[in-house]
């Protein structure tokens, strides 16, 4: 209580003894309550834990919690039904303290499964949240005599949707991807071009004579079919294992090409495919790209 509405006044607090000397009005002096809102994560994490409102101030941004493999769902009045306040961002004002809980909707996982399609050996399936992106995997794991793999299609005779190998794809549910095979003469590996530096793909001049020599067999042999595949050391990461030995395939190819043209040998047809790390080895000798003839 005090002797002056805008508490400037002789101040006395409630049950203390007051003595009266003459006719004195008191006036109320107010605090604002201050709630105290609890945020439970439900099997998840939040930060902050606790939030503070003081009544008749800005209201409180509701947090972000996380929970891997869920969706969150919004935070409710109860552990499960109750009333929804409000979604992560949402400014919440309440009228006591209160305790609000996380609701979590289970993210639904997607399979693609690689289905050889007259080819032996097997390529393993990959398994993500709905929605998540992966990286199609290229012939590595597969063979079919005098074919190579020329794309992934969701129907076995490929009357259906194509994807190349290395390419992103976002899951949008569980399928089957076949390979499609090209080629019908048995393919013979000529050998190898490398080793590459660690995480290049520029062609050195020790890499260059090989290419050289490639380019002279060919025109001996009258190859007409060059298929390269590249390779590389593992380096800790899919996606960049794959540009990068898609990398070496291609600048292999382009200079296999140069070469050709200045031997004017014509009627060859060069293919390259990056095919990633090899069964994530981490030796410098597996950073190479081989070469298949026919």
């Amino acid at each position: 209580w005090n002797t002056a509405a805008d508490g400037s006044g002789t101040t006395y607090s409630g049950g203390a003894t007051y003595v009266f000397t003459g006719d004195q009005t008191l006036y109320a002096q107010w605090t604002p309550d201050v709630y105290v809102v609890t945020y439970s994560a439900s099997g998840g994490t939040v930060s902050p834990a606790t939030s503070s409102y003081t009544y008749a101030t800005t209201g409180l941004t509701l947090p972000t919690p996380t929970n891997t493999g869920y969706i969150f769902s919004g935070w409710f009045t109860s552990a499960s039904g109750g009333t929804l306040v409000g979604l992560a961002g949402a400014s919440f004002t309440p009228g006591s303290s209160v305790t609000l809980y996380a609701q979590w909707t289970r993210v639904s996982s997607d399979t693609l499964t690689f289905n050889a399609n007259g080819g032996s050996g097997s390529v393993a399936s990959i398994t993500g949240a709905h929605g998540s992106t992966i990286t199609l995997p290229g012939q590595t794991g597969l063979l079919k005599a005098g074919f190579v793999l020329a794309h992934w299609n969701t129907a076995a005779k490929g009357t259906g949707t194509s994807y190349a190998a290395g390419q992103v794809l976002t899951l949008s549910g569980s399928s089957t991807l076949y390979a499609q095979w090209t080629g019908h003469v048995p393919a013979v590996l000529f050998g190898a071009v490398g080793t590459f530096s660690r995480n290049s793909s520029s062609l050195s001049n020790k890499l260059k004579s090989q290419v050289k020599r490639l380019a002279l067999t060919i025109e001996a042999k009258k190859y007409h079919t060059v298929t390269l595949y590249g390779y590389t050391a593992t380096t800790g990461l899919r996606s960049l294992n794959f540009s990068l030995s898609r990398a070496r395939a291609t600048v292999v190819a382009n200079y296999l090409r140069t070469q050709l043209r200045l031997l004017k040998v014509k009627g060859v047809t060069i293919r390259s495919a990056g095919e990633g790390s090899v069964a994530s080895g981490s030796s410098a000798a597996f950073s190479r790209v081989e070469v298949f003839v026919v």
